[in-house]
């Protein structure tokens, strides 16, 4: 079972009535997550039809999903252009499936 610590956008209202965003860490079991995406910060989509708003980018998300796998043997780099991230969605697509079968 691959577990990752993420960190989870948290609305808080104030007793004003302001809103703010904290973050709390959540452990996300890997095989759980269906898809995830970027709408200004990553949204993962789970098998439970939740979604989970987290602090780490796309890039860091894949670091820590393909890391937590001993198999998995790719490097992280941090500066992908789109078509090196479309290819990791793929790759990260078919680990996933993989990992449900």
């Amino acid at each position: 079972m691959d577990i990752i610590k993420l960190n989870q956008a948290c609305r808080i209202q104030a007793a004003g009535g302001e809103n703010r965003i904290e973050f709390e860490p959540i452990y996300i079991q890997v095989s759980h997550i269906e898809s995830f995406y970027s709408a200004g910060r990553t949204v993962l989509k789970m098998t439970s039809g939740d979604r989970i708003e987290v602090e780490q980018t796309l890039e860091e998300t894949v670091a820590l999903i393909l890391g937590s796998n001993s198999e998995t043997k790719m490097s992280y780099t941090p500066a992908l252009n789109a078509v090196e991230v479309v290819g990791l969605l793929v790759v990260m697509s078919a680990y996933l499936t993989d990992k449900r079968g």
